[in-house]
């Protein structure tokens, strides 16, 4: 399914846990084995100021979110939202933003009453558990009470080998 622009641009990559991007390029992932973690990436870009905002990243069967706010959560990999177009003294930051975040057994779900313009970067983890070959659904954005204003990023078929 391809990518829709109707005011907001909504993208999502899939990456190996174990690439570092601090260190190398990481390319995004088609496949994986399962029991090997996958670092998500999910880019929303806002050209203008959004009010109410809806963001819902749907999450490939055979995998699971990890929850970073569980107590079992390994802290070596942190979620977390990241303004990219803009400077900060702090790295990880803007998540005052969003109003609650939940990890749901289909979904990631993020809810904003109010959205500044501009581009950011929201990074969590799947633990791939079943293998086989699932479609992902695009993620998807809008405002809650404007539907015309929306995105959604690509589908693609994502593989969870043994």
């Amino acid at each position: 399914m391809e990518a829709v622009n109707r005011g907001i641009i909504v993208q999502r990559a899939y990456y190996d846990a174990a690439c570092d991007p601090q260190k190398t390029a990481c390319e995004p992932i088609t496949s994986i084995p399962a029991g090997q973690q996958v670092r998500v990436e999910l880019t929303i870009i806002a050209p203008n100021d959004l009010v109410y905002a809806v963001i819902e990243d749907p999450i490939p069967s055979g995998a699971e979110a990890i929850d970073p706010q569980l107590e079992t959560t390994p802290g070596d990999r942190p979620a977390g939202f990241e303004r990219v177009d803009e400077e900060t003294l702090y790295g990880y930051w803007g998540w005052w933003y969003f109003n609650r975040v939940e990890f749901r057994d289909e979904k990631v779900a993020f809810y904003s009453e109010f959205l500044p313009a501009g581009t950011y970067r929201y990074t969590y983890f799947l633990q791939p558990v079943i293998p086989g070959e699932f479609q992902v659904i695009p993620a998807t954005a809008r405002e809650q009470y404007f539907p015309e204003v929306f995105g959604r990023s690509d589908g693609f078929l994502f593989a969870i080998e043994e």
